[in-house]
């Protein structure tokens, strides 16, 4: 499902992306809440609760790019200012 609306469905290039496939995009993210680094993996789909193997997937991935780019990070896992659209940010 895309929505014209969600900027997240729009994903627009506005920072460095590190990854994308048919189920997700890792990118910097562009509100960086007082971190040095955030990065942001998104669902593709428009949807705020993805299936489970989807989840494990995109965290994994992120992880991965988060242990190259940022070192010592948290993940996290509120849906702050797109609550409708699945996302996580990997922050440190």
């Amino acid at each position: 499902m895309y929505r014209e609306d969600c900027p997240l469905c729009q994903a627009e290039r506005l920072t460095h992306w590190y990854y994308a496939d048919s189920i997700m995009w890792i990118a910097n993210d562009l509100n960086k809440r007082g971190f040095k680094k955030r990065i942001i993996a998104v669902v593709k789909r428009h949807i705020r609760n993805p299936i489970d193997i989807e989840k494990m997937l995109i965290e994994s991935k992120l992880r991965k790019i988060a242990n190259r780019v940022i070192g010592t990070y948290t993940i996290d896992y509120q849906l702050r200012s797109v609550p409708g659209h699945w996302h996580i940010q990997a922050q440190g």
